[in-house]
């Protein structure tokens, strides 16, 4: 499964969001690409206060692609922000309250029933005394710029693909440096695709 984060229905939001300009485009050109090669596609959105009158609309759009292109086409919706790629913090004055949280997801019964399912899932995960990551085992994420993570929480460790191999990168190289979800906190390393696979724990200066 393929799955793009679409945060903005309109060229404004998107881009208020993104902060990139041309990424709508881009992002449109792609999904449609993807959806004309019939290749399984998941939308999935963050509310923010930037796009939550949004969300029940990306939701029909999303549906609407399914129509068009003869392909069920998901959609996701989650809450869950993160620090800047520099560890900045700003982003938090755009996350939504829980209350605004909550009556999203009672507003739409999909999304009522993602909730039960995430919240099962993750009781009977940490039950069961295992990692709530599954970044590396049967999931992956690829940014932007062309960098390969295991994890998207785990983005200082990352494998370049415009120069290197998605085979090399995902099983040979970035399992050694596994998300911090799965193990102790230790001494961040820098990843660098000239060094060799066995000396892949080299730092790297800039």
């Amino acid at each position: 499964m393929i799955e793009i984060s679409f945060h903005g229905l309109t060229k404004q939001s998107f881009e208020r969001i993104t902060q990139g300009l041309g990424s709508y485009d881009r992002c449109r050109e792609g999904i449609r690409l993807i959806l004309e090669r019939k290749l399984p596609l998941t939308l999935k959105t963050t509310g923010m206060t930037l796009n939550r009158d949004e969300v029940f609309r990306i939701k029909e759009y999303v549906a609407g692609l399914g129509y068009e292109y003869s392909e069920k086409v998901q959609y996701k919706f989650g809450s869950d922000i993160r620090p800047r790629l520099d560890s900045s913090e700003d982003v938090y004055a755009y996350q939504l309250s829980e209350q605004d949280v909550t009556a999203i997801e009672q507003a739409d019964p999909e999304f009522r029933a993602e909730r039960c399912r995430q919240d099962g899932q993750k009781e009977e995960t940490l039950r069961q005394g295992k990692s709530l990551c599954g970044g590396g085992l049967y999931k992956f994420h690829i940014d932007a710029y062309g960098q390969l993570q295991l994890c998207s929480r785990n983005r200082r460790r990352s494998y370049d693909l415009r120069r290197g191999s998605f085979r090399e990168g995902f099983y040979e190289v970035l399992p050694q440096f596994p998300c911090p979800a799965r193990q102790p906190s230790g001494q961040e390393t820098l990843l660098s695709i000239n060094a060799p696979v066995a000396r892949a724990n080299t730092k790297e200066v800039a």
